[in-house]
């Protein structure tokens, strides 16, 4: 089941070129990448802000409560960062912008996919709306992480009281951007495998209770860059199959997508989709 931190009301838009859109509506799952990976430089920045900030609280704190929780969760992080396992897929609640077409879809010649606000419910991860700061907002984290952590004043040696406030810390890292990205208005699934090989424990649970444990992701190859990758199913699971018929509402051709409306319908049809339309992209510019 997601961890809905956002819950989706509408649409949701992917965009992507002509094979991984083969490949979605094949296959009836997405590929979630390592962040480490993404096309923001800044990605994940904020690990090292925070360590920073937690030490500044440290130093600034008069309570042994205080500063024994920041240090507990200071060496949390630390130990996580060395085998940071974080997995995305970007999706976007904008459809239609011409700067997604030009850097997304193979300079318009693929598909905007649009997913039903519903069709990621039942998968293993975690559902964000990334936030967008200005980079002096980077500057005013203290009290954020204030907030975060004051529940383990007092119980900073509860490995279980500690869970919640470092997945929160953790999301907080994943869930910012700047905000010179802002018109992607990006809504992240996130799947999180801290795990460098398989352990055996479970990391997340299916509607009907089947557990869902670590593994070893796959792997691609990107300009040269090996791409860890985890490809998950979506749509609604039931009788422990995944059943992808009405997962998608809207397609929408890129403003230089050659393929005829008529047959990006039937090749839905074949792969048993329902309930969905097929559009031209209103944008237009030279591939």
């Amino acid at each position: 089941m997601a961890f809905l931190e956002y819950r989706p009301t509408t649409t949701l838009f992917h965009y992507c070129g002509p094979g991984s859109f083969d490949g979605i509506t094949a296959n009836g799952s997405l590929w979630l990448s390592d962040l480490q990976h993404a096309n923001d430089p800044k990605e994940l920045q904020l690990a090292a802000v925070l360590d920073t900030v937690i030490s500044q609280l440290i130093a600034r704190s008069n309570s042994p409560r205080e500063r024994a929780a920041y240090a507990s969760v200071k060496i949390d992080l630390s130990n996580m960062r060395n085998r940071f396992g974080m997995y995305s897929s970007s999706l976007s609640l904008k459809c239609d912008q011409l700067p997604m077409w030009q850097e997304y879809t193979d300079r318009g010649r693929g598909f905007v996919i649009g997913f039903r606000p519903s069709a990621f419910n039942d998968m293993p991860l975690r559902i964000q709306r990334v936030r967008y700061v200005a980079e002096n907002y980077f500057d005013a984290l203290h009290d954020d992480v204030s907030a975060i952590v004051a529940p383990l004043f007092g119980s900073h040696t509860d490995f279980v009281a500690r869970i919640g406030p470092v997945t929160q810390l953790l999301t907080l890292i994943t869930a910012v951007k700047d905000n010179s990205w802002q018109h992607e208005d990006e809504i992240r699934l996130l799947f999180s495998d801290m795990a460098k090989e398989p352990t055996g424990l479970p990391i997340g649970w299916l509607r009907d209770g089947t557990e869902v444990y670590t593994e070893a992701p796959q792997h691609r190859n990107r300009d040269g860059v090996d791409i860890p990758y985890f490809s998950k199913p979506f749509g609604r699971y039931r009788s422990r199959q995944w059943d992808t018929r009405g997962a998608i509402s809207l397609v929408v051709l890129g403003p230089n997508n050659t393929s005829s409306i008529d047959d990006v319908s039937a090749k839905l049809k074949e792969r048993g989709y329902r309930r969905f339309d097929v559009v031209r992209s209103r944008c237009a510019f030279r591939p």
